[in-house]
């Protein structure tokens, strides 16, 4: 068996692993190495130039750049790595840099993506138009969702063109560019340029006019005739006293006066008691029937009287008097 090395030969140390290596003395330069005594050579990877001095080796050169160690290569300002290669840098989007600020477009996709708001002409791909929700129908798209409409047509909350009527078109429905629809028991106003709708009367309002569908209001100084309402008939001031008429051609009596049951035109006094055996005269006043006086008990009440004095004995109607039992 070999023994442990006692001791090296003249040029050579131990290293740390018990074995015998060249020594150099003063150590050997940087990126080399000591490989006999005295004698420094090139790590792997590094030559000697003309200067004595060991640098890195980079396989294919290195242009625009510097090899800095084995096989690594920074590239040089204005410049940037693509694979092994230092190129020229500049910002190519879709191309690639052949030189300072120069780009060369790789092969386009031939693909137009439009922009948001916008989408593909039908006829031609390559021009993006202006998109608008609902198809800009009545107008036209002039901006990514703004629809301008054409002449007789309005947007709508919806930003959709529909028909316009500009005399507006009450009680109706606007079904196109002033065309104004009515709705149903209406009919179009006979005025020229007006688009309303006004309410329909089977029959023709005479001296009246149709406010509502088959109602009509009489002119000031006419009511209803009672056989037709479609007929307003003249007012009869002497019908109402007591009272006035209203617009309505109704009759509003005045204070202290209450309409007739019988006659809802004529309008008699109202008294707030009872008038027995009395007619209500006037407002708040009671007159005795003929053949009847005053009650004393009862002051609002009136009773029997007789010409005579009906003594023992009670009068039950004028100037008739019932004798009390036991008398004749």
């Amino acid at each position: 068996l070999q023994g442990e090395i006692e001791q090296c030969c003249v040029g050579y140390r131990k290293n740390s692993a018990d074995e015998c290596v060249p020594r150099c003395n003063g150590g050997c330069p940087p990126n080399q190495q000591c490989s006999a005594p005295n004698i420094c050579s090139c790590k792997s990877g590094y030559v000697k130039n003309g200067r004595n001095q060991c640098t890195p080796v980079c396989p294919g050169g290195y242009p625009n750049g510097r090899c800095s160690a084995p096989n690594v290569c920074p590239c040089n300002d204005g410049f940037v790595k693509l694979g092994s290669l230092c190129i020229h840098a500049c910002e190519c989007q879709h191309g690639h840099c052949m030189k300072d600020n120069t780009c060369v477009c790789d092969e386009a996709p031939d693909i137009c993506t439009c922009k948001n708001g916008y989408i593909q002409h039908k006829s031609n791909r390559y021009i993006c138009v202006p998109w608008c929700p609902a198809g800009c129908q009545n107008g036209n798209c002039i901006g990514p969702f703004n629809c301008e409409c054409n002449e007789g047509f309005v947007k709508n909350h919806n930003y959709e063109c529909v028909p316009g009527c500009k005399n507006s078109c009450i009680n109706g429905q606007c079904k196109g560019p002033e065309v104004c629809v009515c709705n149903e028991v209406y009919v179009r106003h006979t005025a020229s340029g007006i688009l309303d709708c006004v309410p329909k009367c089977d029959k023709e309002c005479v001296t009246g006019e149709c406010t509502q569908p088959n109602n009509c209001t009489c002119f000031i100084g006419y009511t209803k005739d009672l056989e037709d309402p479609h007929k307003c008939v003249p007012l009869n001031i002497k019908e109402c006293a007591n009272g006035s008429y209203s617009l309505e051609g109704k009759c509003m009596c005045s204070e202290g006066y209450k309409k007739d049951e019988m006659n809802p035109d004529i309008c008699v006094p109202h008294c707030t008691v009872e008038c027995v055996n009395r007619n209500c005269t006037a407002p708040g006043k009671c007159t005795y029937y003929d053949g009847y006086t005053n009650n004393l008990t009862h002051p609002s009440h009136c009773v029997p009287s007789s010409s005579e004095e009906c003594i023992n004995g009670e009068c039950l109607q004028p100037n008739v008097c019932r004798c009390h039992s036991g008398c004749a």
